[in-house]
């Protein structure tokens, strides 16, 4: 049916672009405009109603379409860091349904308040600039990208939840929502959308400015499937192809509780209510994976699948989906013009180190790697791992145009330094313009 995307590139050429000024222009949005095609976002306001009344998720075929947001509401909202949109890595409780007992969509909740929270201020700022004519009625014209309130719909995000955001097959006889109100056509249609939304759905984990959260909690008792989230081969490969090119404020993970207080007569005292933007960054992630080459991918989920310690339920995920979703998602990160990667203050060691020179080694020998900028301080990565990375970088034309190598406070010395000097010798000086190498121990 390949009729019908080029339909919808057609239709996309058609339709008035967003305004360059929009938070979805300056961050990239329109990379993902063709994903939606067959792959729905559910509108955050509505999972916050369903989650107030403690809801849990329907799936694709039983979502209302009142739940769906069209493109045009994501290219006029507001998305701070990042795109108006979240993305969600999370384990399946069970076969029929990933959050029965709506467990996660309560966990979820207080972030995706905060998030409607930011929006009804954002929105509440443009309204009070609203221009006099626009108050008379006149023809909006993405004014919120501008500065102005453009009398539309609430400003809202697009939450990637895949048990609503593709069709679902499988379900035990009699559910509802099962696939019998569909014609045969129709149907047809649906295992090519539910297809195409899988085998592509690397594209929004991996876009630096989709905001992700790795829903990586306690299983509760009672779950069906009670794997733990390191253990799940699709939450793996989620989280894997989110820390590639991620931005730092873009990887969201569910805050450690508190250690509990203990005031002067034994009572511990209240704590402070954190909402808005402080409630999102106490959602940030401290640690992301160091990335993974395809073949170091393929080898560490090879060797957890056969010691049982990584789980999938459809044994064929891996080979068939898995592992060339992941090699799509890494050279489409890697090969971006300009690009920066920052790692900074991630706890990394030599291990992490020695991992992402094989990466920038696998990226140059498939001409996938165009760097420009390599943010690495605050990091243990000691001499071998960061003369590891740096002979990567001497080692292909994809590090000549390279600007920028931070290396301030990587538990350095003097064998870093030759290596490194090395290393410069064979770029023949390139592009390098910046060199940090504050805070280590280097004669």
């Amino acid at each position: 049916r390949q009729h019908m995307v080029s339909h919808w590139e057609l239709l996309q050429r058609r339709r008035e672009p967003a305004h360059p000024a929009s938070d979805w222009a300056k961050h990239g949005g329109k990379d993902l405009e063709l994903h939606l095609y067959y792959t729905d976002l559910i509108d955050l306001r509505w999972l916050v109603k369903l989650g107030r009344k403690r809801g849990r998720l329907p799936k694709w075929q039983d979502l209302p379409s009142e739940a769906k947001v069209p493109l045009g509401e994501l290219r006029r909202s507001y998305g701070g860091w990042g795109l108006p949109i979240l993305a969600l890595s999370y384990p399946w409780h069970s076969k029929h349904h990933p959050d029965p007992q709506g467990s996660q969509l309560q966990q979820l909740l207080p972030l995706l308040e905060a998030v409607q929270e930011v929006l009804d201020e954002r929105e509440a700022v443009l309204k009070a600039n609203l221009p006099p004519a626009q108050a008379d009625g006149a023809p909006a014209h993405h004014l919120t990208a501008l500065g102005a309130w453009d009398g539309g719909k609430p400003l809202t995000w697009g939450v990637l939840w895949d048990f609503g955001s593709l069709p679902q097959y499988g379900c035990k006889p009699g559910d509802a929502g099962a696939n019998d109100k569909y014609s045969e056509e129709q149907q047809a249609d649906n295992k090519i959308r539910f297809k195409t939304g899988l085998s592509k759905i690397n594209a929004w984990y991996v876009h630096p400015r989709v905001w992700t959260v790795l829903l990586n909690s306690t299983i509760p008792p009672g779950a069906e499937n009670d794997h733990p989230y390191c253990g799940r081969g699709w939450c793996i490969f989620e989280r894997a192809v989110s820390s590639h090119v991620k931005d730092a404020h873009c990887l969201l993970a569910p805050p450690r509780p508190p250690e509990k207080a203990v005031g002067r007569l034994g009572a511990a005292p209240p704590p402070p209510r954190v909402a808005g933007w402080a409630l999102i960054e106490a959602w940030n992630a401290k640690e992301r994976d160091a990335p993974y080459s395809p073949d170091d991918f393929n080898a560490m989920m090879t060797a957890g699948v056969k010691d049982a310690s990584i789980k999938f339920t459809n044994g064929t995920d891996l080979s068939s989906i898995v592992e060339p979703n992941y090699k799509e998602g890494f050279v489409s990160a890697f090969k971006k013009e300009n690009l920066t990667l920052n790692y900074v203050k991630l706890r990394w060691q030599r291990e992490q180190a020695e991992r992402l020179a094989r990466a920038l080694l696998w990226a140059g020998n498939h001409g996938c790697l165009a760097l420009q900028h390599l943010h690495l301080g605050d990091n243990h990565l000691t001499d071998a791992g960061a003369a590891a990375i740096v002979r990567a970088l001497a080692t292909h034309e994809g590090t000549r145009h390279l600007r920028e190598l931070q290396l301030d406070d990587c538990s350095l010395g003097d064998d870093a330094a030759v290596a490194l000097a090395d290393a410069l010798h064979e770029l023949g000086g390139g592009e390098l313009s910046t060199l940090g190498l504050q805070g280590n121990a280097i004669a």
